[in-house]
């Protein structure tokens, strides 16, 4: 039994629709990882001047039109994922031209459906992060150079095209095998061998002539702030070795295994369609088995790389999913290639309950709080930049970032007080929690000791995960030490001696940073001429969900 060839278009252009309808309703429901509200907060402090560190961080230049737009942090994270959305079409279009120099239009669709049925894409294809950009920047120079005529406007701006992808995030080198495979893709296919190669030359020496050019204009166009958390890369190529040995060398294989494990078992005929392509690619001539099987080569990258967590699945799928395309070669029937799809869109469709109860709820009436309370910027303490428009003091709290700063030994927050003042707390991570309220939790990591510390007697809370800089001093008279210096409310009844001078209470004292005398009895110090009382009650929902 068959199908109609154009029914099948049709219910591939359905599937492909019906992705991009749901992900765009996800863009505004779902949890907001705390990885995009940092890359949110670079474009933030380039805009502002805060810029530090230029490695991976040139998407500001392309994505400072956010900062400008109405609405809260959060409502521009979703414009972000919006446009990211944009980025991932473009990469989908890509993938379709390149899988049309292999097979015939519907089976190039296939291919393109099969990547958006590949476990993490619908909740985490079009997340706000450097990956959906550096991989349409990447497939459309690798586009340009397998599909588009050999020119050298078109080999340029291929350069162009993959220098900036390189710029956006170092990833981008996985993609290399890649490219290799686009060069024996059109080696193969070519007459002219000379041609080919003045081709991919060309795009090659523009490429680096590129990225060198625009990484000294983006490192020039920053002025780190005093005191910069870190510090900035001396070469476009980064000297230390840190980073890359942290992210490839240091654990064992397959340092994400229970995500590849979930992803493989999400995307069981996906996958299936991805091995009988290149099954079927190697038993070709050796030119096409070398070009298509170069284009798998990146995924060999989950037995290596340790930041393998959902939203890096799509982006390394990108050049793999054209194997799709080669794959459903195999199904002549057309009505079994209708059953493979529909089968296809069930565990997408299965995981959306789950990603919708994850919400954005809790974010915002943080942060609508913390706004509310601090109308004007201040500096803020925090797991990973929940407040992009505000200026962030201690670390990145991502699993990487604990580790380093565990290893390290040095008490980062304690010292980023003394030094920066910042007047806000936000517990958006179990280690900030765990330090202001310690538990005798087994196994659980915690911050050094003097940095818990500093936290614990340096804050109060204001409401629910919002704390402010505060003491809780005591009915003895004595003395107590202030870290963050500025004006303080002092909450009590009747009135108290600060210093040897009455203060009333109600009334609003100026403590700098040190010791000062206390007398009179219990009373809070809270930092801030009244801050405003907040209405309702905070979320008990989690602010984050999963990795």
């Amino acid at each position: 039994m068959t199908t109609n060839p154009r029914r099948e278009t049709g219910a591939l252009a359905a599937f492909i629709a019906l992705f991009f309808l749901l992900q765009a309703a996800l863009s505004f429901r779902h949890n907001l990882n705390w990885d995009e509200y940092l890359f949110l907060s670079h474009v933030y402090s380039y805009v502002d001047g805060r810029l530090a560190d230029p490695f991976q961080t040139f998407h500001v230049h392309l994505l400072a039109w956010l900062t400008a737009l109405p609405g809260s942090e959060a409502d521009q994270l979703v414009a972000g994922r919006l446009f990211m959305m944009l980025c991932e079409a473009g990469s989908l279009y890509c993938l379709y031209r390149m899988a049309r120099e292999f097979v015939s239009a519907e089976n190039a669709l296939f291919a393109v459906a099969a990547w958006c049925a590949a476990g993490y894409a619908l909740v985490h294809g079009a997340s706000f992060r450097a990956d959906p950009l550096a991989g349409f920047l990447s497939m459309a120079a690798l586009a340009v150079l397998m599909c588009g005529r050999r020119g050298w406007p078109q080999a340029a701006a291929s350069g162009v095209l993959a220098a900036v992808g390189l710029l956006v995030t170092v990833k981008c080198v996985f993609f290399l095998p890649v490219f290799l495979g686009a060069f024996a893709w059109r080696w193969r296919r070519s007459e002219s061998k000379a041609a080919v190669l003045r081709h991919f030359a060309i795009a090659g020496v523009v490429m680096l002539v590129v990225y060198a050019m625009l990484w000294a204009l983006h490192a020039k166009s920053i002025a780190p702030p005093p005191h910069a958390a870190v510090p900035v890369a001396v070469s476009p190529l980064r000297s230390d070795t840190s980073a890359f040995h942290k992210v490839i060398l240091s654990q064992s294989l397959f340092p994400r295994a229970d995500y590849i494990l979930r992803w493989a078992i999400m995307s069981a005929l996906p996958l299936a369609l991805f091995a009988t392509g290149a099954w079927r690619a190697a038993r070709r001539d050796a030119g096409v088995a070398a070009a298509v099987l170069l284009f798998v080569a990146p995924l060999l990258t989950l037995a290596i790389y340790r930041n393998a967590f959902p939203y890096y699945f799509p982006f390394i799928l990108l050049p793999v999913a054209l194997t799709a395309a080669l794959g459903v070669e195999a199904l002549r029937d057309r009505l079994l290639r209708l059953v493979v799809l529909i089968a296809m869109a069930l565990p997408p469709l299965a995981v959306i309950p789950a990603a919708w109860r994850e919400d954005q709820a809790a974010q915002r009436a943080v942060a609508r709080a913390a706004h509310e309370l601090f109308p004007s910027p201040v500096r803020y303490i925090d797991r990973g930049s929940m407040l992009p428009s505000f200026s962030k003091s201690g670390f990145f709290m991502s699993t990487w970032g604990v580790e380093g700063y565990l290893d390290a030994h040095q008490p980062v927050l304690s010292q980023a007080i003394a030094r920066e003042q910042p007047p806000l707390l936000i517990l958006n991570s179990p280690l900030l929690w765990d330090a202001v309220a310690p538990t005798d939790e087994p196994g659980s990591r915690r911050l050094l000791p003097s940095d818990a510390e500093a936290l614990r007697l340096n804050y109060i809370e204001q409401w629910g995960p919002i704390w402010v800089a505060g003491k809780k001093l005591t009915a003895e008279a004595g003395r107590f030490a202030v870290a963050i210096g500025g004006t303080y409310t002092l909450e009590c009844r009747g009135a108290r001696q600060i210093d040897y001078a009455q203060v009333p209470c109600g009334g609003t004292t100026n403590l700098a940073p040190g010791p000062h005398g206390w007398a009179g009895g219990r009373a809070t110090l809270r930092w801030g001429d009244h801050l405003p009382t907040l209405a309702g009650s905070p979320p008990a929902e989690p602010i984050f969900y999963g990795f």
